[in-house]
């Protein structure tokens, strides 16, 4: 009875138990059984080795077996946006509306979803999380083009920065508002219409360029503060942290671990969201070294904020949060930390620099779930 085995083989690989789980989907395979779902779960499983080609393969088996096999093909969209083939991993990617969790979000409208035709009022809606949110928020001044008038839908606590940064023609409001209290003509996703418009290289090259506005006092307040603690040191604001869903652990760097990379002279600031006092106090114990915390923010509900205090830096050093996405739209100077296999838009794993934001430096594994070789990529870049 196979679905057991493609369980298993799922489960080794959300422990991290790479090399089991592929074992136990190989055999499926190799005993002749021609299931989609494993040949789905097998790629997976071998894009965590970072074997793209091969993953590639058995995705387009699970096709071959199921053309409309959901997970397959927004997988493919992933390897295709890694591979650099746009268009078609866009296309891919559109898959996600046939799972019911989503299906269910394009049931609320009654109106029709934008094609890129011309409309009165455009209603661009949120879909996925807040790093998301600010990523694919670039393509807003795009959008103008098509709209004498956008709505967009917005974590509330993202609401303040975007109307400082994007103020013509545009008006924001929750993601929870009703939409049947809301007049447009057509809607489209956040990440649907960002695909619209990078579908080639020199696309996101172009749009490289910082495109959120921090509060200018408070940045001011908080350079003024840093600049006198600093006593003429670089000023470096770090993350080490994610609370995401499922892979979120494999992005988690240990604190002692990035500290003891970064060189004895530099300022740190915490732009870490959490209760983190109790690992800065044992970090300063154990070691010596200090975070700085600003008084009265907190990073994970003022988001206004924590943008103001990432932009008062020199730097960032960060996993993969919502801090790096915050730092590339602001356009600061980032160096971030990437598990094994990363995210897909930090596209391929030979990739050091990122396709979505300029004056980002990307530093990945070099094993799973092993910090070893990305902190020494870190460690090297201060003396670059």
């Amino acid at each position: 009875y196979v679905p057991p085995y493609v369980n298993l083989g799922n489960l080794y690989r959300l422990m991290g138990k790479i090399e089991e789980s592929e074992l136990v989907l190989r055999k499926i395979i190799d005993a002749g059984v021609n299931l989609p779902d494993a040949y789905n779960s097998l790629a997976a499983t071998l894009e965590f080795k970072r074997l793209s080609d091969e993953a590639e393969q058995f995705y387009k088996k699970a096709l071959e077996a199921d053309p409309q096999h959901i997970d397959a093909r927004n997988n493919l969209g992933a390897i295709n946006f890694k591979k650099k083939d746009f268009a078609n991993a866009w296309k891919l990617r559109e898959s996600r509306w046939d799972k019911l969790k989503y299906k269910m979000e394009m049931k609320r409208f009654k109106n029709p979803t934008w094609q890129m035709e011309r409309v009165d009022t455009l209603f661009v809606w949120a879909e996925q999380g807040v790093g998301d949110q600010i990523m694919f928020a670039p393509c807003l001044h795009e959008l103008k083009k098509f709209a004498n008038h956008l709505i967009v839908s917005l974590e509330d606590k993202l609401i303040p920065l975007f109307e400082r940064s994007f103020q013509h023609q545009m008006s924001f409001v929750s993601r929870y508002e009703d939409v049947n209290n809301i007049a447009f003509d057509a809607h489209v996703p956040a990440m649907t219409a960002f695909g619209y418009f990078r579908k080639s290289l020199d696309q996101f090259r172009r749009a490289q360029k910082p495109y959120m506005v921090p509060c200018p006092d408070r940045s001011a307040e908080f350079r003024q503060e840093l600049e006198i603690l600093a006593e003429g040191r670089r000023i470096v604001g770090i993350s080490w942290f994610t609370k995401a869903v499922i892979v979120g652990s494999w992005r988690c760097v240990p604190l002692a671990d990035l500290v003891a990379n970064i060189p004895e002279d530099i300022f740190l600031v915490n732009l870490q969201y959490g209760d983190v006092a109790e690992d800065i106090r044992t970090l300063k114990r154990t070691s010596g070294r200090d975070i700085y915390q600003v008084n009265d923010l907190d990073p994970f509900e003022d988001l206004d904020g924590l943008a103001a205090l990432v932009s008062a830096c020199d730097s960032v050093i960060s996993v993969d949060n919502v801090t790096v996405h915050l730092a590339g739209s602001l356009g600061q100077s980032s160096e971030v930390l990437l598990p094994f296999r990363g995210d897909w838009r930090w596209g391929n794993p030979t990739d050091s620099k990122s396709l979505m934001y300029n004056d980002m430096t990307l530093h990945r594994q070099e094993e799973h779930m092993s910090w070893t070789g990305c902190l020494a990529s870190l460690r090297t870049s201060f003396s670059d």
